[in-house]
């Protein structure tokens, strides 16, 4: 049996494409603009790979508390 924990955040898929890397919503928004700054810098650093789609969830982590922050707090966190 697989239990994955649901987590109260964002889908997004992230495209990189020779170190171009680009964020959308499930609805083909583009979020490239709001999560591509930070997280964008970090999947160049840590991804091995010239292209790659990574489907999953955004979330807000709360050092302090050490546990995901309340849902809504992405898109406030990352402007």
């Amino acid at each position: 049996m697989l239990v994955e924990t649901k987590f109260d955040g964002e889908r997004i898929q992230c495209h990189m494409q020779d170190k171009s890397v680009m964020f959308f919503s499930r609805n083909s928004n583009d979020y490239t603009n709001l999560y591509g700054g930070k997280l964008g810098s970090w999947i160049k650093s840590n991804v091995s790979g010239r292209a790659v789609v990574l489907d999953g969830e955004v979330i807000v982590w709360d050092n302090e508390l050490e546990r995901a922050a309340p849902f809504g707090s992405n898109k406030t966190v990352a402007m």
